[in-house]
């Protein structure tokens, strides 16, 4: 993304754009590509009402959107939030959270966010490097225990990937080329390690040393959710912290949110946050954590936003730029956009379908950001 340095929004704009709010009445990384075909729930959004929820008064051009969106996609529950110069200046919950439409969508509902975990862990090596404890020259194989695992890799260009590489997706793996994605083929790893509980992020690490890499690394770039998986586990050994931990230590803190505004996914219903929605595609969501397991609300989603880059650089005052992330797996759809006037958003859903394009909501979104800054 190219840098086009001015000052951000002034407090002024930011408050007349919040009295504005008040008063109006009722492309970074994309879609992942699965071919898995989960157990399906479909339930469109068509009822006569769907509720919306959130301080101060609609702005029908953002909820027609969402709604639209949300009817597209099947599902029941979305959120939305609008900031502007670093203040939540407009947030909302539609639709409900459960099948049988009892527990309305909040505002601060928490949702998984697919594919917008990988800024996050992005800042998180980011900041592990600012710290002197990481370096983008540094290889990633370096930190996974392959003598304790007893594993020769099948392709010596596993030696060298960078970190760097692998924020970049640029490790050498192709889905495409190698004909699937191992993050979503949680059966076929545990059948092949013989393994007698559910699998862990090592487990599909250790089965992919096994394969060759597609392409030398840095040469070019391919989308990997395994990539991200493996960034993961050098976020944990060189922190000494789980992942999650991790995160909230490096990032809550510079960002100004609770710890406890990240959160992990679980497939199992009785594991999840108990504030999170139903999904209506199920299947193993748990080892996805560093690329795809992040749970957390739109607002917060704004802060991170506010405070770190989606390149996971740190911001810093008079610095501007514009970046896109979506996020896009079986039972969620997602968008963490920052706008260069200053402006962020973020939203979720609590499913996708192929009739909710994820870039005609981010074009709506814009233009009508746009209308209200006029």
């Amino acid at each position: 993304m190219q840098f086009i340095t001015h000052s951000l929004m002034s407090r002024a704009i930011a408050c007349a754009l919040a009295m504005t709010l008040g008063l109006l009445s009722n492309s970074a990384w994309g879609h992942e590509p699965e071919k898995l075909k989960p157990e399906k729930r479909e339930r469109a959004s068509t009822e006569p009402h769907v509720p919306i929820t959130g301080p101060g008064q609609s702005i029908a051009s953002i909820d027609e959107a969402i709604l639209s969106h949300l009817e597209k996609s099947r599902c029941t529950a979305a959120t939305f939030a609008l900031m502007v110069d670093g203040e939540i200046v407009y947030s909302k919950g539609y639709g409900w959270l459960d099948e049988e439409r009892k527990r309305k969508a909040l505002p601060k509902t928490p949702m998984r966010v697919a594919s917008v975990t990988k800024p996050i862990t992005a800042a998180t090596v980011k900041s592990l490097i600012a710290e002197g404890k990481l370096s983008l020259d540094s290889k990633g194989i370096d930190y996974l225990p392959i003598k304790e695992w007893g594993i020769e890799p099948a392709d010596p260009r596993w030696s060298q990937v960078t970190i760097k590489e692998l924020l970049a997706h640029k490790g050498g793996w192709d889905i495409k080329k190698l004909g699937f994605d191992p993050m979503f083929l949680a059966d076929r790893v545990s059948k092949e390690l013989s393994l007698t509980q559910k699998p862990e992020p090592t487990d599909v690490i250790r089965w992919m040393l096994k394969k060759p890499l597609q392409f030398d690394p840095g040469t070019r770039s391919a989308y990997s959710n395994f990539g991200y998986c493996i960034l993961g586990r050098v976020i944990e050994k060189v922190s000494k912290r789980s992942y999650l931990e991790s995160v909230r230590q490096e990032l809550c803190r510079p960002a100004g949110m609770k710890t406890t505004e990240f959160k992990l996914a679980y497939q199992d219903p009785a594991l999840r946050d108990k504030a999170e929605p139903w999904y209506n595609e199920d299947f193993y969501v748990d080892w996805m954590d560093s690329h795809g397991g992040i749970v957390a609300s739109s607002p917060t989603i704004c802060q991170f936003l506010q405070a770190f880059w989606i390149s996971g650089d740190k911001r810093k005052p008079g610095e501007s730029a514009t970046y896109t992330h979506f996020g896009s797996m079986p039972g969620t759809a997602a968008i963490a956009h920052q706008r260069s006037d200053g402006t962020n958003f973020a939203c979720a859903f609590n499913g996708r379908h192929k009739e909710a394009n994820l870039d005609e909501l981010l074009k709506t979104l814009n233009q009508v950001v746009d209308e209200m800054k006029k």
